[in-house]
C-alpha cells in the first residue's frame, strides 16, 4: 500500500483529462493544411513521454504536439486516421470533483489513481520495451488480473 502511494504521488502530476481525436480519410487528404477532427471525445489519462494512456479503458494514444491549437507542421505528415490522438489536455486534480460523475467514478481521487498507476506503468513499460516483440498476453493478463 505505502509503495502505490508512493507510486501515485509522483505520477500524480501526469495525470489529465485528455481531448482525444481522429482524423478521417478525407481530411488527411484534402484538408491537410486545415486539418479538423471528425470525432472528438474526452477521457482521462496518464502522460508518458509522447503516450498518453486512458485510465479507464487502458488504451493508449499519442499526443500531438500543438502550439495555440494548431498542429505542428512535422506532426502533419504523421497523422494517421488508425490512431487516436490526445488533441490537449487539462490537470486533472483541479477538475476531479466535476467530473467524476460524467464517467461514473465512485473512488476517491487518490483511491482512483492508486487502481489505476501501477497498472499503467507496467503497460507502459511491456509497450515501450526496447525488445522488438510485444507480449500481448502479458497486457492482457495485467489489465484481467486488475479487473478481479
Amino acid at each position: 500500500m505505502k509503495r502505490q502511494l508512493v507510486a501515485s504521488k509522483k505520477m500524480k502530476n501526469n495525470i489529465f483529462l485528455a481531448k482525444i481525436v481522429t482524423f478521417n480519410r478525407n481530411s488527411l487528404l484534402f484538408e491537410i493544411n486545415n486539418l479538423v477532427p471528425t470525432t472528438e471525445e474526452y477521457r482521462l489519462v496518464a502522460i508518458y513521454d509522447k503516450w498518453a494512456y486512458d485510465l479507464q479503458l487502458y488504451c493508449r494514444y499519442l499526443i500531438l504536439g500543438l502550439v495555440d491549437d494548431v498542429i505542428l507542421p512535422e506532426e502533419l505528415n504523421k497523422i494517421r486516421e488508425d490512431i487516436k490522438y490526445v488533441y490537449s489536455y487539462y490537470a486533472l486534480d483541479n477538475i476531479f470533483n466535476y467530473i467524476k460523475e460524467v464517467f461514473d467514478i465512485k473512488e476517491s481521487y487518490q483511491q482512483f489513481l492508486n487502481n489505476r498507476l501501477e497498472m499503467i506503468k507496467q503497460i507502459h513499460e511491456e509497450l515501450s520495451s526496447n525488445s522488438k516483440v510485444i507480449d500481448i498476453s502479458k497486457i492482457k493478463s495485467i489489465t484481467n488480473k486488475r479487473k478481479i
